[in-house]
C-alpha cells in the first residue's frame, strides 16, 4: 500500500512538472511570436518613413510696413515669420521661403530675399533678423502681392505648393487691384 501511495505521488509530482514545463514552453512561444511582430511592426514603420516624402513647397511671407503698422507692429510680424521657420523642415527639398514687403512710398515693395537664398533654417532666420522697417505713409498692398509674384515666377519650384501668407493691419489703397492681383495669383499658381 505504501508503494502504491508514493509511486501514484511521484507520478503526480511528475505530472504536475510536466505540466509546468509545457506552460513555460508555451509562454516563451508566445514572447518569441511578440517579439517577432514587435519587428516586424518597427521594420513597416522604418520603411514607411523612408518612403513618405513632403511635397515641396514655396512660401512668400508678404509683411505690410506701412506707417499704420508702426515699428512694433512690423517686429511682430518678423516674429510670426522666425516662429514659422522654426517649425517647419526648411530645406532644398522642403520648404522654400521668400520675403518681400511693401508701404516705402518711393518702392512701394520690395524684395527681401528670394526663395532660392536659404536653404536651412538658421539661414532664413538670419535673413529675418536683417530685415529693416522701412516706414512707408501708404498702404501698397498690390504692390506687395504683385512683388510676390515676382518672387514666384523668378525662383519658385515647378513641382512645389505655392503659398503666399499676407500680413497686415488690413487697410487697401486700392481695393479692386488687390483683389486682382490676389485673383491672378491664385490662377497663375494653381497645381
Amino acid at each position: 500500500m505504501l508503494g502504491f501511495i508514493l509511486t501514484s505521488a511521484i507520478s503526480t509530482t511528475t505530472t504536475y512538472t510536466i505540466i509546468i514545463i509545457i506552460i513555460i514552453i508555451i509562454i516563451i512561444i508566445i514572447i518569441i511570436i511578440i517579439i517577432i511582430i514587435i519587428i516586424i511592426i518597427i521594420i513597416i514603420i522604418i520603411i514607411i518613413i523612408e518612403t513618405c516624402t513632403i511635397d515641396p513647397v514655396d512660401i512668400v511671407f508678404v509683411l505690410d510696413s506701412t506707417g499704420s503698422m508702426g515699428s512694433f507692429g512690423f517686429q511682430k510680424e518678423l516674429d510670426f515669420v522666425e516662429r514659422f521657420t522654426n517649425l517647419t523642415e526648411i530645406g532644398e527639398q522642403t520648404f522654400h521661403v521668400g520675403v518681400v514687403q511693401f508701404g516705402n512710398n518711393s518702392l512701394k515693395a520690395t524684395t527681401e530675399f528670394y526663395l532660392n537664398q536659404n536653404f536651412d533654417r538658421d539661414s532664413v532666420i538670419a535673413a529675418v533678423r536683417n530685415i529693416q522697417y522701412q516706414y512707408g505713409g501708404t498702404d501698397y498692398v498690390e504692390s506687395g502681392l504683385e512683388k510676390a509674384k515676382e518672387v514666384l515666377e523668378r525662383t519658385g519650384r515647378a513641382d512645389a505648393v505655392i503659398y503666399v501668407v499676407l500680413l497686415t493691419d488690413g487697410g487697401l489703397q486700392d481695393k479692386n487691384a488687390t483683389h486682382l492681383i490676389a485673383q491672378n495669383l491664385k490662377s497663375t499658381f494653381r497645381h
